[in-house]
């Protein structure tokens, strides 16, 4: 009889070491898979750039059409060059985006693994004024959305991508020097 419930005690152990081994490697998955996912959800990208096209002003309705940038990722293993393009109109407190266009090239070790494009939903510019009351630069921010893309990106899954571009724009250099913080979820 005590040979019986030796053998139930030991199985029992066994079923429970089992249970352990399964429980840490379902864990391990489980932290593995939230970092990958945290990591594509969180990427920020710095840039640098230049205001190409200050646009064209419609001095009827207001609005302001063909704002261009272009951008280069900087100081990352991933590059990525961004163009933009947006249509503002003045409104009641600072300068409403009201459309526009961008696309994002991406280059993974040297080789363009694809290029993502899409649409501005929403935005606006606020003016920085220095202390003599001179505009000095202006405050971008932007909210994207994905529309397609090429290569990696030639699927349902890039009409799922959306983010924010917020750009600060130098006025008083020559070139009107761009740099900016994208983070797109991809």
């Amino acid at each position: 009889m005590e040979e019986k419930g030796d053998k139930k005690m030991k199985n029992q152990i066994i079923a429970m070491a089992m249970m352990i081994v399964c429980s840490a490697g379902l864990m391990t998955a489980a932290v593995t898979a939230q970092d990958k996912i945290e990591a594509n959800l969180c990427k920020e990208s710095i840039y640098d750039g230049v205001e190409t096209s200050a646009g064209n002003q419609d001095p009827v309705s207001g609005f302001q059409y063909g704002t261009t940038y272009v951008l280069t990722s900087r100081g990352e293993v991933e590059s990525r060059y961004m163009t933009i393009m947006i249509n503002s109109r003045e409104m009641f407190k600072g300068v409403g985006v009201t459309s526009g266009t961008w696309s994002v090239a991406v280059f993974r070790d040297s080789v363009h693994v694809g290029t993502l494009y899409g649409e501005v939903l929403s935005g606006d510019i606020q003016e920085i004024i220095n202390k003599k009351g001179e505009v000095i630069g202006k405050q971008t921010g932007l909210e994207l959305q994905g529309t397609g893309g090429t290569g990696i990106f030639d699927n349902d899954e890039g009409q799922k991508i959306n983010g924010n571009l917020n750009m600060r724009t130098d006025l008083l250099t020559k070139k009107k020097n761009t740099t900016a913080l994208e983070t797109l979820n991809f």
